[in-house]
Parts: C-alpha cells; sequence; structure tokens
C-alpha cells in the first residue's frame, strides 16, 4: 500500500515539475513526457486495478470469441481494430490512455497562454488519473470533445460537429456537447451577425421539443441510473460551486484582456476564459446527481472537465498574488484533499497499484 501511495504522490509531482519546465522553456517536447507519464500509469495497470478494469477484459473477452456486446458500436470497432494486431486485453488499457491523455494535455498544451499549465496539469492528474481508470470509455469521448472545442472557439462549426459524432460513437454522452454550439455563441453574443442572432431566438422557442426529446433519450438510456436513489448530500459540490462564482466575480473573468504580464488576450482567448467558467459551473450542478442517484455524476464530465481549464486560467489571469494565495488555498481543500482522501481509501479501487506484467 504504501508504494501505492508514493507512487500516485511523486508521479503528481514529477507531472507538476515537468510541466512548469515545459512552459518556461516553451518545451512541446517536455509536454510530451507528460503525456508518457499519465498513459504508463493508466495504460499499464493490473487487470485488478480500477473498479471497471476487469468490466473492460470481459468485453474484449466477448468480442474476441463472437459473444455479444452491448456498448456504443465505436468503442467495439475500436476493439476489433487492436485484436487484429494483439489478443492481449493491455494493449486497450496502453491505447485508450493513450487518447484520454494526447488529447487533453495536448490541446491544454495549445490553451498554454491563457492558463497556467503546472496547475492545470496538477488538477487533471488529481481529478482525472484514478477516474479514467474506470470511466474509461467516456474518458475517450470527452477526451475528443475537449480536443476539438478548438474549433469551436474558432467558428470551424462543421469540424467541431463531427468530433461530437465520433465522440458519441463511443459513448453517446458525448452527444450533449452539442451544447457547447450556445454557449460559444452567447459568450460571444456582441459580435455575432444578426443572422445568426435570430436563429437562435427561433431555437429558443422550439427548444421544448428537443428538450422532450432529450429527456427521452436519456430515459432509454440512462433511465436505470435513476432507480435507486440516495440521499448523502456531501459539502464539496456546494463550496466547488460557491468557489466558481466568487472566483470569477473576484477576479473579474468576464472583463479581462490581459494576462498576468501584460499581454493580450485574443478573442478566442477571451472567449475560451467565460466557456470554461460555464461549463465548470454547469457540470458542477450535474455532479451533484451523484448525491442521489449512483453514477449519475458522470452525465457532466463532458463540462465539468473544463474545471481542468479554469483553474489554469485563474492563476494565469488574477493578477493580484493575495488573491492568487487564497485559490491556492482553495485549491488544496477542492481538488488537493480530496484526491488525497482518494488514494488513502482507495475511492477508485486502484490501491493497491500493481502493473499488468507483475
Amino acid at each position: 500500500m504504501i508504494v501505492s501511495y508514493i507512487l500516485f504522490i511523486s508521479t503528481l509531482a514529477i507531472c507538476v515539475l515537468v510541466a512548469f519546465l515545459s512552459e518556461k522553456y516553451n518545451s512541446k517536447a517536455l509536454s510530451q513526457i507528460i503525456i508518457l507519464l499519465f498513459v504508463f500509469i493508466s495504460g499499464c495497470r493490473g487487470p485488478e486495478v480500477g473498479l471497471d478494469t476487469i468490466n473492460y477484459i470481459s468485453i474484449w473477452d466477448n468480442l474476441l470469441t463472437g459473444q455479444p456486446v452491448y456498448v456504443e458500436p465505436g468503442f467495439r470497432w475500436l476493439i476489433y481494430s487492436l485484436q487484429k494486431i494483439s489478443t492481449n486485453s493491455s494493449i486497450l488499457f496502453v491505447v485508450c490512455s493513450f487518447i484520454i491523455y494526447e488529447l487533453i494535455i495536448s490541446r491544454l498544451w495549445t490553451f498554454r497562454t491563457a492558463l497556467s499549465f503546472p496547475i492545470a496539469i496538477a488538477v487533471l492528474y488529481m481529478t482525472s488519473l484514478m477516474p479514467s481508470m474506470n470511466t474509461m470509455r467516456q474518458y475517450c469521448s470527452v477526451a475528443i470533445v475537449f480536443y476539438v472545442i478548438q474549433y469551436l472557439l474558432k467558428g470551424k462549426y462543421i469540424k467541431y460537429i463531427l468530433g461530437i459524432v465520433i465522440a458519441s460513437l463511443i459513448h453517446y454522452s458525448a452527444a450533449l456537447a452539442l451544447l457547447y454550439l450556445p454557449i460559444v455563441d452567447m459568450c460571444n453574443w456582441n459580435n455575432l451577425k444578426t443572422r445568426r442572432k435570430i436563429l437562435w431566438l427561433l431555437l429558443v422557442t422550439i427548444a421544448p421539443i428537443f428538450f422532450g426529446l432529450a429527456l427521452s433519450f436519456i430515459e432509454t438510456e440512462y433511465g436505470h441510473y435513476f432507480e435507486n436513489q440516495e440521499n448523502a448530500v456531501g459539502a464539496l459540490t456546494t463550496l466547488k460551486i460557491i468557489f466558481i462564482m466568487a472566483s470569477f466575480i473576484v477576479s473579474k473573468l468576464w472583463t479581462k484582456q490581459t494576462r498576468n504580464l501584460g499581454q493580450k488576450l485574443i478573442q478566442s482567448e477571451r472567449i475560451l476564459i467565460k466557456v470554461s467558467f460555464i461549463a465548470y459551473l454547469f457540470g458542477a450542478a450535474l455532479e451533484s446527481l451523484g448525491y442521489f442517484f449512483p453514477f449519475m455524476s458522470r452525465i457532466g464530465l463532458p463540462f465539468s472537465l473544463f474545471g481542468i481549464v479554469y483553474w489554469g486560467i485563474l492563476f494565469k489571469c488574477t493578477l493580484k498574488l493575495r488573491t492568487r494565495r487564497l485559490y491556492f488555498c482553495a485549491l488544496v481543500l477542492l481538488i488537493g484533499l480530496p484526491f488525497l482522501i482518494a488514494v488513502l481509501n482507495n475511492a477508485y479501487g486502484v490501491v493497491p497499484y500493481y502493473f499488468s506484467w507483475s
């Protein structure tokens, strides 16, 4: 157990240090080392590391022997492709881990001018590494969403929608990322053409129809998640929601035109700041469903993942050192402490950790 604790804590420290050096020296090569570290821990895990790992092995074995498996077609196609290379299920975890962290960390590197790369990597590690060993399929789809959001910020809507389609083939919940279309336009409302504004106003009038169809889809695909109710309301999500709103106001992020050192933010970066705030807040609110319905906190993942961006932006775009110190305390309380408790209490079934070749 002690070895597992040392592994998770020391790898976190190494990732943050390498992220600091990569940002300081503007070295993309160093950022690739971080990807390899994430993939090494997540992808090379043993079959009993993670609560869902054994289920993925079962899916792999069933497809290998021609038995029916009821998962999204994109995930089945991925497995079929990998089984042409190897019959060992370990390759699935390595490839999925690479998809997740190559896409997420590469996009964080793109965003580094608007956020603190070391802080973003620290938050990614503490909030996503262990959960991604369980909800691996959803993390693959969300990583695709996270990567293609850059196209949406630059107005390349067809590329973005194509990315959502691909992500939805791996996990249907990625379709929720279509909500980023109105979110981004809302954050850029003053710069929209009149024709586009009229289109959105017309869509609002027929929104109840789409809302009804969405509810029907959710009930069909995920209704079983609502069957077992709980009332274990916790304080963490409430504190997180309060902090998100308070920090956005205190740092006046909606007015930001420059970073800490006075460099100008480009238009897509100013939109990213607003989008990350709305997405993180919305994701945290959806996560609160987990207090009442087991597993339903996962539905907020396409949005809550942008908390990584939001934390990085806070430290990059907050001028006062005293305020940044307060944010660091909040980071320790809201992100660091839950991570430490999760490691010590084996919340995700990853402790004791051992490698697939052990």
